[in-house]
């Protein structure tokens, strides 16, 4: 298209311009004019611009429809901001003026471009910049807020406004304090006005509704450096300080727990204790934070327990168990402890917590416990139960070294005459003196064990032969036959000791028992105060006393037993005063049992109770039987077990069988030895009283061989003393006999007691009797022992 020259000239200047123009044919938005700076803003040559539709260049269609849709509006465009596309297909910002104009007649579009980019892309980077800061203050859980010095809202971020609970986009340019509680805006106005007169930061914390917020107001300084805005921070604290209280109410917990409380690092270095700890162990907090637990060892406590504990915990898990502890000033404690580690969120181990109670009382009494169940109350000495274990282990060691054990029987020979006649305490105190000789009498490495009663057991290992056992047998003896001072009596007791050997005569602790039992008592036949080994053929005498309890059983059920009556003659008359009931045991396969046979079986076996039974009532029924027969005046003397003694039936039983076979009072008399009226004082003054009520009479046998208190002897109500046939035998020519009978006379007489010699056998024994005054005799120069027709017969001979 060619111009005129003016046209041309004009052109030419647009053609300098700083500014690209173009100029497009308004019909058809050909391009017909396109200057140079509007070629090098697009890129594109001028013969490319000129002759092209001017709607390529724009980079967005919905902009070229706009400004399509403002020229035919207005028919202009004024700085209007609008992107277009370079020849390299890259975009631009361009500020685009289109005013209408007519050139050489024609109508066409004059436009000016100026290239904004960078403009535009600094105002972006603003706007971008603003949008991140916008995001990063939304993206704070902390309320921001933006004041100025009356308190309006100049800016916040969301967490600020989810606090008003409003709106964000509502919010500026409103007081703040319309938003708040009184409560709440006083404080901050206070705060406000500090920050801004002093430029110094103010905290403070305030309650909103049931929330809580840390507040920090910041001043804010504008370009001439004056403090003329307040940022005010806001972070709601309550999850916090519910947590703050919930630790605190832990940290009180723990500090007041009853158990101990310990945590240490993941290295075991004391972090914390409470105060249980601190009582418990003695030492004070200072004393160990940094230090490890092992402070605490005692040495007390096994050495697998502590490889177990760290077994556990060094897999992950938590131990449990017993450790003996030892406290600042050196004293022993037992605590039950659970230790468990303490993972952070990765699950790693960073610390350990040891919750420990405190067992030490409940241990004493375990310890106190197993001490009782496993030694003797009285001596403290092992019982049964400890010493089988003891036995066992020895065995178990001398099988692997091929090792010999002895184990001694012991049985005190004179205990049961003490026990009855100085009392239980006196006995009990004997067999501690026995006890304590024992210990001493024996290395560290044996056992003494009480088994109960009076009978001990020793266990003894590391020994070459049985001789060394014969020669500890003996210092055994002779230490307990050295007197010992009871109640101002000295009383010798001595031991009958049996002594079995393993493997010799038996491979486990009851075969040992049975066989050193068994040895034991050969040595009380033996005379007493000795030992004796277990022999085989002594399981043939144990045998023969077990078959003779089981017939001793037998013989109440079948009626085997019969009563003998020895007569007691007046040395005054020559007649019969009464007669003494002795039981004999006719059996069908012993033929005649000896009493001194079966009458220790029958106290061994608690069988002598209803042996007694019987006798008191076929007594009661052969009197009966004589006063049908006419034979009266007979009182018939009934020997009465300390066991059936002590019975508080005893009594009611007699005043039965008197009312059932009308029995007299005076025609019965219960005798009782020296020992079993002496047993227990107190109760046999208690007993003899009723017997006494009831009028029947009771005498003392074998008076003499006891220890008899005379201060109890004389509260006794006994009506009779016998005295033992050892201190009439040949009493007419042994003085020491003679002193003795003559003492006894004489107690009784100043008791105001009746006396009946036992024993007499010979004339001069008998003078000697009658010229000392005793009245009443007994004994084979006058009658044997006979059934009850013989007994008949012989009084109706002797009134003849």
């Amino acid at each position: 298209m060619s111009f005129p020259t003016e046209i041309t000239d004009f052109l030419g200047i647009l053609d300098e311009s700083p500014v690209g123009v173009s100029v497009s044919r308004r019909r058809d938005g050909v391009v017909v004019f396109a200057n140079r700076r509007f070629c090098e803003i697009t890129g594109l040559a001028r013969e490319h611009c000129i002759g092209h539709p001017a709607r390529r260049h724009f980079a967005d269609d919905a902009q070229r429809h706009e400004v399509v849709r403002q020229l035919r509006e207005a028919g202009e465009i004024v700085d209007a901001d609008v992107k277009f596309f370079r020849v390299d297909g890259s975009s631009f910002w361009s500020v685009l003026t289109i005013r209408p104009a007519t050139l050489d007649g024609e109508a066409v579009n004059l436009a000016w471009i100026y290239d904004v980019s960078k403009r535009k892309q600094a105002e972006q980077a603003i706007l971008d910049g603003r949008a991140l800061i916008r995001a990063m203050l939304d993206s704070s859980t902390d309320g921001i807020v933006l004041l100025n010095a009356t308190g309006t809202i100049l800016a916040l971020n969301a967490a600020a406004s989810a606090i008003f609970e409003k709106n964000g986009e509502d919010l500026p340019g409103q007081a703040v304090w319309d938003h708040l509680p009184e409560s709440v805006a006083a404080p901050m106005r206070r705060g406000i006005e500090g920050v801004l007169a002093g430029g110094q930061t103010v905290e403070s914390h305030h309650a909103i509704g049931a929330r809580l917020f840390d507040v920090h107001m910041h001043p804010v300084v504008d370009a001439a450096g004056r403090h003329d805005r307040v940022a005010v921070f806001s972070r709601d604290v309550t999850q916090v300080h519910q947590r703050r209280q919930q630790l605190r109410k832990l940290e009180t917990a723990l500090e007041q727990a009853p158990v101990s409380v310990m945590i240490t690092d993941s290295h075991g270095a004391i972090e914390y204790v409470n105060r249980a700890f601190v009582l418990v162990s003695g030492y004070s907090e200072d004393e160990v934070l940094g230090r490890n637990p092992r402070l605490l060892k005692s040495g007390e406590t096994v050495a697998s327990a502590y490889r177990d504990m760290w077994h556990c915990l060094s897999s992950g898990a938590t131990w449990q168990g017993e450790l003996c502890n030892r406290a600042k000033d050196g004293s022993l404690f037992w605590e039950y402890a659970t230790i468990s580690p303490i993972r952070d969120d990765d699950g790693t181990v960073t610390h350990f917590m040891a919750v420990k109670e405190n067992i030490t009382q409940r241990k004493e009494t375990e310890l106190q416990l197993v001490h009782q169940a496993t030694h003797d109350t009285l001596t403290g000495l092992p019982n049964r139960v400890l010493l089988e274990d003891r036995v066992y282990h020895a065995i178990e060691v001398a099988k692997r070294e091929g090792g010999r054990i002895g184990l001694m029987f012991l049985d005190l020979d004179r205990f049961k005459i003490v026990n009855d006649s100085l009392g239980h305490v006196a006995g009990d105190q004997l067999l501690k003196v026995v006890a304590d000789r024992l210990r001493h009498t024996l290395r560290r490495s044996d056992t003494v064990a009480r088994l109960g009663g009076d009978e001990f057991v020793v266990v003894l290992t590391h020994f070459q032969s049985s001789s060394e056992l014969a020669e500890v047998a003996e210092k055994i003896a002779a230490a307990l036959d050295e007197p010992v001072e009871l109640s101002g009596h000295k009383v010798h007791v001595g031991a009958s000791i049996g002594i079995a050997l393993y493997p010799d005569d038996g491979d486990n602790f009851n075969a040992l028992m049975k066989d050193a039992d068994t040895a034991m008592y050969r040595a009380k036949q033996k005379g007493r105060n000795t030992f004796c080994f277990y022999d085989s053929h002594m399981n043939d005498e144990a045998l023969d006393r077990l078959k003779l309890e089981e017939a001793l059983r037998r013989a109440l059920v079948r009626g085997e037993f019969q009563l003998f009556y020895q007569p007691q003659v007046d040395l005054q008359t020559g007649l019969t005063s009464g007669v003494e009931a002795l039981i004999r045991w006719n059996s069908p396969e012993r033929g005649q049992v000896s009493p001194g046979l079966f009458i220790p079986v029958a106290e061994e076996s608690n069988l002598i109770s209803m042996i007694g039974w019987w006798v008191l009532e076929e007594s009661c029924r052969q009197l009966a039987a004589w006063r049908e027969d006419g034979l009266t005046g007979l009182k018939v003397a009934v020997n009465v077990s300390g066991r059936q003694f002590l019975n508080h039936a005893l009594v009611e039983c007699i005043s039965d069988l008197m009312a059932q076979y009308q029995i007299l009072p005076n025609q019965l008399e219960i005798e009782l030895t020296e020992s079993t009226v002496m047993a227990e004082p107190d109760r046999a003054i208690e007993q003899l009283n009723r017997l006494r009520e009831i009028g029947i009479q009771v005498s003392v046998d074998d008076f003499g061989t006891g220890y008899s208190s005379l201060s109890y002897l004389k509260r006794l109500p006994l009506s009779t003393i016998k005295v033992d046939r050892s201190f009439v035998h040949d009493v007419n020519n042994q003085s020491d006999n003679a002193a003795i009978v003559s003492a006894i006379l004489g107690l009784a007489d100043a008791l105001d007691m009746s006396i009946v010699a036992e024993g007499v056998e010979t004339e001069g024994e008998e003078q000697h009797l009658k010229d000392a005054g005793c009245i009443k005799v007994q004994g084979f120069r006058y009658a044997k022992p006979m059934p009850a027709d013989q007994l008949a017969a012989w009084m109706l001979r002797q009134k003849s």
